[in-house]
C-alpha cells in the first residue's frame, strides 16, 4: 500500500477537464507533462484502465503529482467496493466523491429522498474504512418541487453529517441562483474540497437579444464570481483542496487551467 503523501498546495485539477486527452498511455502521459509544465503539484481523478496501480503511481511521482482525492464511480461503490477502497488506499486518497445525483433519481422529491439514503450508506461503508464520500452538486438541485423543498435542500438536510461530505461546485451553486458564499459557510465542518470555475456571461457583442446571452464556463478571474471572498470564506470553514474544472473552454482546456491556477493563486492559495 502506498503511504499518504503530504499536501504540497492547496490548488488541483480534476482530469475530467482534459478528458479529450486521456483516452491512451500515450497521451495520457504527455498530458500529466504538460500539468507539471503549468505547474500543478495534484490533480483529481482516478486510476484509468489502460495503466495498472504500479504504472499509474510512477506516472504521477515522475510529474511530481499527487492525487488529492480519488475519482468517484457509483457503479463500482455498489459492485466493487473492497477493490475500489483497496485502490484508494493504495494511492494515498482519504476521500473519493459522488459527481453527480444518478438520472433515475433526479426527477422526483421521491428520487432525492431514496439518493440520500444510498448516499448515507455508503458513506458509512467508506468512513469505515478510514474514506471521506463527497458529493459534487449540478444546477439541477436547485429545483424547486411542488411540496416547496428543492433538491438540494433535501439532500443538505438528509445527508448524515458524521460521515458525509460535501464538495460543492462554485459554478452550479451560481447557476442554480444561490449564493456561493452562503453555501460555503452552511457547509462547515462538513467539507473539505471546494470545485472552482468561474461564471461569464457570453462576451460575443453580436448577441443583443436580452433573453439570449448564454452563460458560460470560464476560467478563475475571467468571470463575475467573487474569488477573494470564495477563497477566504473556504479557507476560514476549513477547506484543504480548491480543485479546478472546467466543464467546456473556448480555449484549449490546457490553457483554460493555466489561466485558472493564475486566478487562485492571484487569491493568495498556494
Amino acid at each position: 500500500m502506498a503511504t499518504t503523501v503530504t499536501q504540497p498546495t492547496q490548488i488541483a485539477a480534476i482530469t475530467y477537464t482534459i478528458r479529450d486527452y486521456l483516452t491512451n498511455r500515450e497521451d495520457y502521459a504527455e498530458s500529466m507533462k504538460k500539468m507539471k509544465n503549468i505547474g500543478f503539484k495534484a490533480i483529481q481523478g482516478g486510476k484509468p484502465a489502460f495503466f495498472t496501480n504500479e504504472e499509474f503511481k510512477d506516472l504521477l511521482d515522475e510529474n511530481g503529482l499527487m492525487l488529492c482525492s480519488y475519482g468517484g464511480s457509483l457503479d463500482r461503490m455498489r459492485g466493487d467496493f473492497d477493490a475500489l477502497v483497496e485502490e484508494i488506499h493504495y494511492f494515498g486518497c482519504t476521500a473519493t466523491s459522488i459527481g453527480a445525483i444518478p438520472v433515475e433519481y433526479r426527477d422526483t422529491e421521491e428520487g432525492y429522498y431514496t439518493f440520500v439514503k444510498e448516499f448515507n450508506m455508503l458513506a458509512k461503508k467508506f468512513a469505515d474504512n478510514g474514506i471521506d464520500l463527497m458529493y459534487h452538486n449540478h444546477a439541477q438541485e436547485f429545483r424547486r418541487f411542488k411540496s416547496g423543498k428543492r433538491g438540494i435542500d433535501i439532500i443538505f438536510e438528509g445527508f448524515d453529517p458524521l460521515y458525509t461530505k460535501f464538495m460543492l461546485d462554485t459554478h452550479w451553486v451560481h447557476s442554480g441562483g444561490d449564493d456561493v458564499l452562503k453555501w460555503i459557510k452552511k457547509c462547515e465542518g462538513r467539507m473539505h474540497t471546494l470545485h472552482c470555475k468561474d461564471y461569464m456571461i457570453d462576451p460575443d457583442p453580436s448577441i443583443t437579444d436580452l433573453g439570449l446571452a448564454p452563460k458560460l464556463f470560464a476560467e478563475i478571474g475571467e468571470g463575475n464570481l467573487p474569488w477573494q471572498q470564495i477563497v477566504d470564506t473556504a479557507l476560514s470553514i476549513g477547506v484543504k483542496w480548491f480543485v479546478i474544472e472546467q466543464d467546456f473552454s473556448r480555449r484549449n482546456p490546457f490553457d483554460s487551467l493555466a489561466i485558472s491556477i493564475k486566478g487562485l493563486q492571484n487569491v493568495g492559495l498556494k
